[in-house]
This record gives C-alpha cells, sequence and structure tokens, in this order.
C-alpha cells in the first residue's frame, strides 16, 4: 500500500511523486483520446481524470490512466501493448519506474497520434457519392462530391484517427476502340487515390505532374479547389488525357466541416491521323464507374462515425 501525505506517493528510493506527475501524463491522453484541439484528439470517452493535489491517488486512478493510453497506443498499432505499461495495485509502490514509464509511453502516444494501421478501420463504399455513365462521351466529363461531418471536430477526429477518403475510376465494355482501351488502362494503373489527414497518396503507378503531392490532405486544403492528384494517359496519341481530381473545404481552419471534389474524366485528345481522311477523335463509351470510398476507424479503441457524401450526376 502506498503511503505518505495527501496527493502523493513514496518512491522506491525515498522521493515523492506528485499530483502533478500523474497529472501531466493524464493531460497528454486527455487531449490525444478526447477531443483534443487541431491535430490532436480522437473524439472518444475519457476514463481517466485529473487528480486533485490535496488527495492520494489510489490504484484505480492509475488503472484509469492505463486503460486510455492503452486505447491511444493499440489504435495506433493495433496489435496489443498492455505488456508494456504496468499495473497498480494497493499492494504496489509506485515508484520512479513506473511514473516514468507511464511519462514515456505517453510521450510515445503523442509523436505516434497520427498514426494508425489497417486492422483498426473499415474501407466502406461512400453512399451516395460514387457516379456510373453508359452515355457515350467525348471532352471533359466531371462529378462534384460533397462530404459533410456532423462538426469541424467530428471532421478533425476521422482525419486524427487515420481516416482517409479514398477515390477509385473504371471504364468496362462498349466498343473495341484504342481509345476506350487507353482509357481503361489509365484508370487501372492509379489504383486506389487516399486522401489523409497530411496528404494524398495513391497505390497505383504513373501519376504525373508532381501529383500527388504529400502535403495536401485534410490539413492542407483551403477554401479552394486544389489539385491533389493527376494521372494522364500513358504515352502515346492519347496522352492529352487525363483523370484528376480538385479538393477543397468549407473554412482552412479547424472550423471546416464539410469538405468538396470535382473529379475529372478529361479527354483532351482532338483527333488522330488513323489512315486517309481527317483526324479521328473517337468518342469513349462502355460503363463508365468513379467509386468513393472511406476508410474510418471501427475498432474496440476508436470507432467514430461515417460522414454524409452526395453528388452530381457524371
Amino acid at each position: 500500500m502506498a503511503t505518505g501525505s495527501p496527493g502523493i506517493f513514496p518512491k522506491a528510493e525515498g522521493n515523492i511523486i506528485y499530483a502533478a506527475d500523474y497529472n501531466n501524463v493524464q493531460g497528454t491522453a486527455n487531449s490525444l483520446l478526447g477531443t483534443g484541439l487541431a491535430d490532436s484528439g480522437y473524439g472518444q470517452a475519457i476514463t481517466s481524470g485529473q487528480v486533485d493535489s490535496t488527495l492520494k491517488i489510489t490504484a484505480l486512478q492509475w488503472t484509469n490512466l492505463r486503460t486510455d493510453l492503452l486505447k491511444i497506443r493499440q489504435h495506433q498499432t493495433g496489435v496489443d501493448e498492455s505488456a508494456n505499461l504496468g499495473i497498480a495495485t494497493t499492494s504496489l509502490l509506485v515508484d520512479d519506474a513506473f511514473v516514468n514509464l507511464f511519462k514515456t509511453f505517453a510521450t510515445t502516444c503523442s509523436t505516434n497520434r497520427l498514426t494508425t494501421v489497417a486492422n483498426q478501420g473499415t474501407v466502406e463504399t461512400l453512399a451516395n457519392a460514387g457516379q456510373t455513365r453508359t452515355t457515350a462521351w467525348n471532352g471533359v466529363v466531371s462529378h462534384t462530391i460533397t462530404i459533410t461531418f456532423a462538426s469541424d471536430n467530428a471532421a478533425r477526429h476521422f482525419f486524427n484517427a487515420g481516416g482517409e477518403i479514398r477515390f477509385s475510376a473504371s471504364r468496362s465494355g462498349g466498343s473495341t476502340t484504342n481509345k476506350n482501351t487507353s482509357w481503361t488502362t489509365l484508370l487501372s494503373d492509379m489504383a486506389v487515390i487516399k486522401l489523409g489527414h497530411g496528404g494524398t497518396t495513391y497505390t497505383g503507378t504513373g501519376a504525373a505532374g508532381g501529383y500527388p503531392t504529400t502535403g495536401i490532405g485534410w490539413y492542407g486544403l483551403t477554401t479552394s479547389y486544389q489539385t491533389i492528384f493527376v494521372k494522364p494517359a500513358a504515352a502515346g496519341v492519347y496522352l492529352e488525357n487525363d483523370y484528376n481530381i480538385q479538393a477543397k473545404k468549407n473554412a482552412a481552419d479547424n472550423t471546416a466541416t464539410v469538405l468538396t471534389f470535382e473529379i475529372q474524366f478529361r479527354d483532351d485528345d482532338t483527333g488522330d491521323q488513323t489512315g486517309v481522311g481527317s483526324p479521328e477523335d473517337e468518342n469513349i463509351d462502355g460503363t463508365l464507374t468513379s467509386t468513393v470510398q472511406i476508410f474510418r476507424s471501427t475498432g474496440a479503441n476508436v470507432s467514430l462515425p461515417a460522414p454524409t457524401a452526395s453528388s452530381t450526376t457524371l
């Protein structure tokens, strides 16, 4: 049983542990797991709380703090971290080593606050965001997607906890033409584009023009459209064609609640000489599909709601 003056625990070495030691660690846990500010905060319920400096820190209070820290770190790593953090009991002498372990663990949590892993979330197709077109087209076709969060905190928490907006597209069926084949290949090669808290990435090959730029994610967006991704056709007669994504949000600071994307399928090719006569600029036909998905935290440690979405016709 730990003894001593109210608000402190004796250390094994004869020093004392102040309530401030506990409160500093708890403050970090609260800012990471709770509401937080800016790029800190997962929006989850907090088990622990600050302690009064005139009272003893109980074993239950240490246990509650341990619970919060483990939720944070296990969300970040996707594995059981319980062996890395001691358990306080009424018979344990809480010493320097015990407290320093909590401090170090909290620092690690803070350093990795924007990190998560796939097994802590779910990939879901975002209802009312994707579009399908079966009418033949030429020039530019596009659709505008509006994604709305319940509040500014809900938006921050979604991205802080590893949430992403994901895009992909495909073309199938229709005529057997070189242009159709070029578009099928273009969209297949780019694979999945992911906008996260700090940047935009993609899983395929062959993006161009410096896109995606890793600095343009949720926290890099402004109230004006910025190009976050461009994928051109392969070298050849259709090189002018590309798929691109423009993005903006409704406020440049941490009060933003709405994301807007314009997805453009740009068939800028004006025709090529294929034999005798005028250059030919064939249409694209078949089924053109634009898919929008999200990755959101849904694990036992951090679980967040999905935003809502709407889209114009492609």
